[in-house]
């Protein structure tokens, strides 16, 4: 539908369809993007902003969440870990990249306690590293 804007098909299709076994998500910033996407998907082929798949029959499919809470967290909680454990290393820092829109510090710089790293005080901090430490 040509003038129809992209996000409000994508509510309607994620609030209003069916949930069907098989799925399929387009992922693009323009509509030559979503064109794209979409001719690939109807040819099979593989493409980049493209990912389909099924419902997955007997999938432990609970929701997963995580609430930080306040008062657990110390100086230095988690630098350790930066260093011994690579796995919790490389899950950081996709949670620092996840983060660094919205925050003006270092989620690695703060663990540390580098220097001109804001302090596990403000509250602004302590939440997203709390709950990244716990991620």
């Amino acid at each position: 539908h040509p003038g129809t804007h992209p996000a409000g098909i994508a509510h309607s299709l994620a609030t209003r369809r069916a949930r069907l076994e098989k799925r399929a998500v387009v992922v693009g910033e323009t509509t030559g993007d979503l064109r794209a996407g979409l001719a690939a998907l109807a040819e099979g082929s593989p493409a980049a902003h493209v990912v389909s798949g099924g419902r997955g029959a007997g999938r432990d499919r609970r929701p997963v969440l995580v609430f930080p809470g306040q008062g657990s967290q110390w100086a230095g909680m988690g630098a350790e870990l930066l260093d011994a454990e690579p796995v919790f290393a490389g899950r950081l820092a996709t949670c620092e990249e996840a983060l660094a829109p919205y925050v003006d510090w270092s989620l690695t710089a703060v663990l540390r306690q580098d220097e001109g790293a804001p302090g596990l005080d403000r509250v602004d901090v302590v939440q997203p590293a709390t709950w990244a430490v716990m991620v």
